[in-house]
C-alpha cells in the first residue's frame, strides 16, 4: 500500500507476482546462485537528485511534472541469452492467473515456464530496466550528469529518475513524454505533488516562485508509533535535545533488551528517514540517538521523547525554495557548502549544508549531513579539517548535477559551473586550501595528508573557493551541536526552512516575548508581586519595559495580543529562579554547568529554562 501515512481516501493498494530472488538454482549442477550486490547496481536520482530537479524548475521558471511507469520492470523483455531462466509456478500462483492460463495448467502440478520479462524480485531485473530507461534518454539527446547519472539534462530540460518514478521540468517537456511513449506505457504526467514519500507544493506569488517540501502525515505516524511503544510525550519541547548525549558514558549501562531494541529501531529508523528527507534541524538529534541504541540509558529515552514532541510541534516544517523572479539562473546564484565541527569526547561531529546562495543572500539547501567523525581528532583544527574534507565531497556533487557541460568541457567551464564556495568558521581549515599541510596534523600524517592534499588541489584548480564566515552565520551549526529553542528558529531559517509556526525573526525578540507566545494563561498577577531577589528584579524591569503599553490602567492586568497573550506568571517565576540560582551566593552548592550535567534535578532546571 502506498501513502499509508496519509488519509484513507489517498491510500493506493497494489499487488503483483514476484520472483523469489533468493531461491535461484543453476540447472547445470543444481547449485544455488547468489548475486553479489556490487555488479547489480543501477543509478537512481535519490533524495538529493529529486531536490536538485525541483530547485532547477523553480529557478528556471518551469513547473516540475511527475510520471510513474506502470509495471515498469515488466515492460522490459528478459533478453539475457547467456542466462535463460525458468520459473516454477506454485499452486497459489496458478490459482490467481486468468482463466485461460488456469485451464492451460489444469493438468499440471507446479508447471515450469520460461521467464520472458524482467519480473520484480529478481536481482537482475532492475539492472535491465534502469540502464535501459537512461539509455533511451541518451538516444533522445540527453547528457548524463557527472554528479549523478540518473539526473540527465538536455539544454534547460532537466530529468530525475528514481527507478520508475520520473521528474521533469523545462521547455519541450511534452516532446520528451511523447518520445518515451514509444518505449513505455504510462498515464499522463501530472504536476508533481510528491516524490519518494515527500509532499511537494509548487506555488507562485507576484514576486516569488516557491517549492515547499513537507512530511506532516509521516511525522504524525512516527509520533503515533512512539506513543504505541512508549506512551505519552512531553507537553512542551522547543528543541530536539536538552542534553548532549556524548557527555554520558555508555559503558555504564547494560546492553539493550531485544524487545526494546526492536521498538527503538522502528521509531529511530522513521526519525532518520524524516531527517534525510527534509528535517535537517533534527539531524544531530537523530545521529546521537542512533549511536546509543545498543546501550539505552534513561537519559536517551527522555531525549527521544523530547525529539518526538519537537517534531510533532513543528510537523509542518520543512525545506522551502523561495526563488525571487527578478533573479536570473545561473548568473545570480553560486554554489555554497557550509561545514562545521563540534569537538567533544568521545568523538567530534561533522555537519555539512550544501546548496545555492542567491545574490540577495537567500540560501537554498539541497544536501546536508550530520555524522560522527570516523577519525578521533585531538584538537579543534583537526576536527574542522575533517569536516571540511567531508563537506567538500558532498558539496561538489550539487553543482555537477545542475550543470551539464557536454562531452568536452573546457577548464574555464568547469571552474565556472562545477565549483563551490566553502564557508567555515575556522581559520586553520581555511588556510589548508592554500598550504596543504599543518603542524597540528603531524600525528595524522597519512590520513590527514590525503585530505589536505585534496583540499589544496581543489583550491588550486578553482573548484573550491574558501571563505571565512562568522560562527553565528554558519548554516551548518545546527547539524553539529545541541541548540536551545531561542536560537533554533534562527538557525533553521539560515538553512532555508519554513513552516515554523510564525514569520517573526526570533533573533530580534527577547526571551519574554518568545515564552509569552507559547503560553495560554487567561490572567496574571500584577508584575510587582513577582519582584523577589536581585535577578528577579532585573528580569521584572525588563518585562515591564517590554509590555508596559499592554498593561490595563484600571486593573493592572495584561491583555491578550499576538506577541504576549498573557503575563505568564509561572513561566516567569521559573525563569528568574533558574537565573537567580546561578547568581545567588546562598546556593553555592548548585551545579556549575547544568547544561552538561546528567542529574535529574539539573536536567529539569535546564528544560524549564529552555521552555
Amino acid at each position: 500500500m502506498k501513502h499509508h501515512e496519509r488519509p484513507e481516501d489517498e491510500w493506493r493498494f497494489r499487488s503483483r507476482f514476484v520472483v523469489l530472488g533468493d531461491r535461484v538454482w543453476s540447472l547445470s549442477d543444481r547449485s544455488r546462485v547468489f548475486y553479489q550486490p556490487g555488479p547489480f547496481w543501477a543509478p537512481v536520482c535519490g533524495l538529493v537528485g529529486a531536490r536538485v530537479v525541483l530547485f532547477h524548475g523553480a529557478v528556471t521558471g518551469f513547473p516540475t511534472f511527475s510520471m510513474d511507469v506502470e509495471s515498469a520492470y515488466l515492460q522490459e523483455p528478459w533478453d539475457l541469452e547467456d542466462a535463460p531462466h525458468f520459473l516454477i509456478l506454485h499452486t497459489d500462483i496458478v490459482a490467481a492467473l486468468p482463466k485461460e492460463a488456469r485451464d492451460k495448467f489444469s493438468t499440471m502440478h507446479e508447471p515450469c515456464v520460461r521467464m520472458r520479462r524482467a519480473i520484480y524480485g529478481h536481482p537482475r531485473s532492475g539492472l535491465i530496466f534502469v540502464p535501459g530507461f537512461l539509455r533511451r534518454l541518451r538516444e533522445m539527446g540527453f547528457t548524463e550528469s557527472v554528479g549523478n547519472k540518473a539526473v540527465p539534462k538536455r539544454g534547460q530540460l532537466s530529468v530525475g529518475t528514481c527507478v520508475d518514478d520520473v521528474l521533469a521540468n523545462g521547455p519541450d517537456v511534452d516532446v520528451m513524454w511523447s518520445g518515451m511513449r514509444k518505449y513505455y506505457e504510462f498515464d499522463d504526467p501530472t504536476l508533481c505533488d510528491g516524490v519518494i514519500g515527500v509532499n511537494v507544493a509548487q506555488l507562485a506569488t507576484p514576486q516569488y516562485r516557491i517549492v515547499r517540501l513537507r512530511m506532516s502525515a509521516y511525522i504524525v505516524l512516527m509520533v503515533d508509533t512512539f506513543r504505541k511503544h512508549f506512551g505519552t510525550l512531553p507537553v512542551v519541547a522547543g528543541s530536539p535535545l536538552s542534553f548532549d548525549l556524548r557527555c554520558e558514558d555508555r559503558e555504564e549501562f547494560d546492553v539493550t533488551e531485544p524487545k526494546l531494541l526492536n521498538q527503538l529501531q522502528e521509531v529511530i529508523g522513521m526519525l532518520n528517514w524524516t531527517v534525510r528527507c527534509l528535517r535537517p534541524g533534527s539531524s544531530f538529534s537523530a545521529s546521537q540517538l542512533s549511536s546509543r541504541m545498543s546501550r539505552w540509558p534513561p537519559q536517551c529515552q527522555k531525549q527521544l521523547a523530547r525529539t518526538m514532541a519537537f517534531m510533532l510541534k513543528y510537523e509542518d516544517a520543512g525545506v522551502d525554495y523561495v526563488v525571487d523572479k527578478s533573479l536570473t539562473w545561473p548568473r545570480d546564484y553560486r554554489a555554497v557548502t557550509f561545514t562545521d565541527a563540534d569537538l567533544r569526547h568521545p568523538g567530534a561531529q561533522s555537519g555539512v549544508a550544501s546548496g545555492y546562495m542567491d545574490v540577495k543572500g537567500r540560501f537554498h539547501l539541497l544536501n546536508w549531513s550530520s555524522k560522527k567523525q570516523a577519525m578521533a581528532a585531538d584538537g579543534t583544527a583537526v576536527s574542522e579539517l575533517i569536516a571540511a574534507h567531508y563537506g567538500i565531497k558532498i558539496g561538489l556533487a550539487v553543482p555537477t548535477m545542475l550543470h551539464h557541460l557536454g562531452p568536452n568541457p573546457t577548464s574555464d567551464d568547469i571552474r565556472k559551473h562545477m565549483s563551490t564556495e566553502w564557508w567555515g568558521d575556522n581559520k586553520s581549515a581555511e588556510a589548508m586550501f592554500g598550504k596543504g599541510w599543518s603542524d597540528s596534523t603531524v600525528a595524522y600524517e597519512l590520513a590527514m595528508g590525503l585530505r589536505l592534499g585534496l583540499m589544496r588541489d581543489l583550491g588550486e584548480r578553482g573548484l573550491v573557493t574558501p571563505k571565512h564566515v562568522e560562527g553565528p552565520l554558519n548554516a551548518a551549526n545546527l547539524l553539529t551541536k545541541k541548540i536551545g529553542p531561542l536560537q533554533l528558529k534562527r538557525e533553521m531559517k539560515l538553512l532555508g526552512m519554513g513552516g515554523m509556526g510564525d514569520d517573526e525573526d526570533v533573533a530580534t525578540q527577547g526571551a519574554a516575548a518568545h515564552v509569552g507566545r507559547r503560553m495560554e494563561l487567561g490572567a496574571a498577577q500584577s508584575i510587582e508581586d513577582m519582584s523577589r531577589g536581585t535577578t528577579g528584579k532585573h528580569l521584572v524591569q525588563y518585562l515591564q519595559n517590554y509590555v508596559e503599553a499592554r498593561q490595563c490602567s484600571n486593573c493592572g492586568m495584561y491583555e491578550r495580543s499576538n506577541v504576549i497573550k498573557a503575563l505568564f506568571t509561572s513561566a516567569v517565576l521559573k525563569l528568574w529562579q533558574v537565573l537567580g540560582r546561578k547568581s545567588n551566593p546562598a546556593n553555592e552548592e548548585e551545579c556549575v554547568d547544568q547544561d552538561a550535567c546528567s542529574s535529574e534535578s539539573c536536567q529539569e532546571t535546564v528544560d524549564q529554562s529552555h521552555e
